[in-house]
């Protein structure tokens, strides 16, 4: 390039890596070449284009189910950072979780003649219910 910085051939036929390569160090070169803004260090390389996480499908565990109640208690319903929390489920999943979640708050809270819920005390159950309800 004019300012010296060297380009770098894409050589990865993943489109995602490709994509995830253009966002981060430059702009499109055209035919698979990326303009590099400044040369990447190798652990920033290796952090780019490494896979994103599996995303879980299917039954949740109770690991991530305790992650999705701190994620709730610090962040409310901003699924983006209850997404980021967990990790291991995206945002569809999460929503899913805590309508069916909201709809077991509701008949506890209903039946009044159960003492406990999934562990959680009555004051946690109904602040659940309060931040699961609230309308945004």
């Amino acid at each position: 390039t004019e300012e010296g910085v060297p380009i770098f051939k894409v050589l990865q036929s993943s489109q995602y890596f490709i994509d995830q390569l253009k966002t981060e160090f430059g702009a499109d070169g055209g035919d698979g070449w990326v303009e590099m803004k400044e040369p990447p260090s190798y652990e920033t390389l290796f952090e780019v284009i490494s896979p994103p996480k599996k995303v879980g499908t299917g039954r949740w565990t109770k690991e991530e189910h305790q992650l999705f109640l701190e994620a709730l208690r610090q962040y409310g319903k901003d699924w983006n950072k209850i997404q980021q929390h967990i990790g291991t489920r995206d945002i569809k999943s999460i929503i899913s979780h805590s309508q069916k979640f909201l709809a077991r708050l509701v008949r506890f809270l209903e039946a009044k003649q159960q003492t406990s819920f999934d562990d959680l005390s009555l004051d946690e159950v109904e602040f659940f219910y309060g931040v699961l309800n609230k309308r945004q």
